[in-house]
């Protein structure tokens, strides 16, 4: 998907949202930033700003975040927010989709099995 699309996505959703929540915008709505460069080396490789944020929310809220996702979407709104101190910045934290242990990792495609079996990377705490 390209930034573009992303981006229209994005917009549309939160149309839709306001919509069914019968919300008027009285200001400008603004979209969020897409940026790829948080994405790391692909799907569940850590960078080291993903470690960094997955530490601190760890150390200061005691939650444990997934590396694949909210680690990185959090590094990149940690920098947003240390760069633009006059900003309001949100981070919202769905909290993933759930232990998948509790499924079985064996009922998932093969293909996913080594992200049950290999070992963490530095900075994974494990969620």
């Amino acid at each position: 998907m390209t930034p573009e699309a992303f981006l229209a996505d994005c917009k549309e959703l939160y149309r839709d949202i306001l919509d069914l929540l019968k919300i008027e915008m009285t200001k400008e709505l603004r979209y969020p930033i897409y940026d790829a460069s948080y994405f790391g080396d692909g799907y569940a490789h850590l960078t080291p700003k993903t470690a960094a944020a997955l530490k601190l929310m760890h150390d200061t809220e005691d939650l444990k975040l997934d590396g694949t996702y909210a680690g990185k979407a959090l590094g990149a709104v940690i920098d947003y927010a240390q760069t633009n101190k006059d900003k309001t910045v949100l981070f919202w934290n769905t909290f993933c989709t759930g232990d998948l242990n509790e499924l079985g990792y064996l009922a998932l495609p093969e293909a996913f099995h080594h992200y049950f079996t290999d070992p963490l990377q530095d900075g994974d705490l494990g969620v």
